[in-house]
């Protein structure tokens, strides 16, 4: 099975991202997507079950590290991961939108979202294939030889599946 080959998310590319999410109806909440999935490299089931409490600290506070639990992590394989200053900035205003507790990521009727929903809503593919001259990119496909997991091995830089 031949897979296409994974594209590199620039600076720029994701600067572009950013800007690009700032204009939708839940710019915090994309751009918190965003983040988590480019300076956490968490996987679209992950941000969709990740909840307050495996980012909070003891006190209440955003801490330098999240907790990625067993049971929303692939192969329930949970870690802790340290979070971008930019992350925690995106978090940090995405708290003070909403509710502190249950779950991070929420739909726009207050509920979790789902894991498809994750990866179509703040990458809107005919859009973004404009902005970025015809390429889009799914930084959330990490799947088994993706540019991801080789950059996870420190074989090359990171990567992301391109659609085109």
């Amino acid at each position: 099975m031949s897979r296409r080959q994974a594209k590199v998310v620039t600076d720029s590319m994701l600067r572009k991202m950013l800007s690009h999410s700032r204009k939708s109806s839940t710019p915090v909440r994309d751009q918190v997507i965003i983040l988590l999935s480019c300076k956490a490299g968490l996987r679209a089931c992950e941000i969709a079950g990740l909840e307050w409490s495996m980012i909070l600290d003891p006190r209440g506070k955003i801490g330098n590290s999240m907790v990625v639990e067993d049971r929303i992590a692939k192969r329930q394989s949970g870690r802790r991961i340290p979070l971008h200053r930019d992350l925690r900035t995106a978090l940090s205003q995405l708290r003070k939108l909403g509710p502190e507790d249950g779950p991070v990521i929420r739909s726009s009727r207050g509920g979790s979202m789902k894991p498809n929903s994750i990866v179509k809503e703040p990458f809107q593919a005919e859009r973004m294939a404009q902005e970025f001259g015809g390429e889009t990119y799914d930084i959330l496909d990490r799947g088994k030889g993706s540019g991801w997991e080789k950059w996870r091995r420190k074989e090359t830089p990171n990567k992301f599946a391109r659609y085109g």
